[in-house]
């Protein structure tokens, strides 16, 4: 049901999403805190590479003129259920421009049309109003409470 060969390259009107490179490593290290070194980045990537050759989950790359400015991610798939879970991240000095707003829309409408998802859920934290104001204005309901401190959106294929 889910097949990511060839890589599914998406375009947006100011972004490009396409398949991780190794050289995105540092400008990942900027994304992600956590990691403290660019061997730990490649580590990650490769991990990504992985799932993406298993057809478990695939990973965008959001590039302006080539470079990194963030990520976006389906995962957490559920073949049965058609069901998966959007992830995303952007680096702050592009946040507030309605980049991740571009990519999102990409990435759901890849989602539902090209691999029949049926549900793509979203999870972020109960703080995160930037988050939150992104998945409203992409059209996923809040249904709840994932955990302590983090919220669930849901949209399907309905009501897009």
């Amino acid at each position: 049901m889910f097949h990511f060969t060839p890589f599914p390259g998406l375009v947006t009107e100011r972004l490009v999403l396409r398949k991780y490179r190794m050289e995105d490593a540092e400008q990942l290290l900027r994304l992600k805190p956590g990691m403290k070194t660019v061997d730990e980045a490649r580590g990650f990537l490769e991990r990504i590479g992985k799932a993406i050759e298993q057809d478990e989950s695939i990973f965008w790359v959001a590039a302006i003129d080539d470079v990194l400015v963030g990520t976006v991610c389906l995962w957490n798939l559920e073949r049965k259920e058609r069901k998966g879970e959007i992830g995303y991240e952007l680096l702050p000095e592009h946040q507030g421009k309605g980049l991740m707003q571009e990519a999102v829309a990409a990435v759901l409408a890849y989602g539902f049309r090209e691999m029949g998802l049926e549900v793509i859920e979203g999870v972020t934290e109960a703080t995160n109003g930037p988050s939150i104001r992104l998945l409203e204005r992409a059209g996923f309901e809040r249904v709840g409470v994932f955990s302590e401190n983090e919220v669930l959106y849901r949209m399907t294929g309905l009501n897009r």
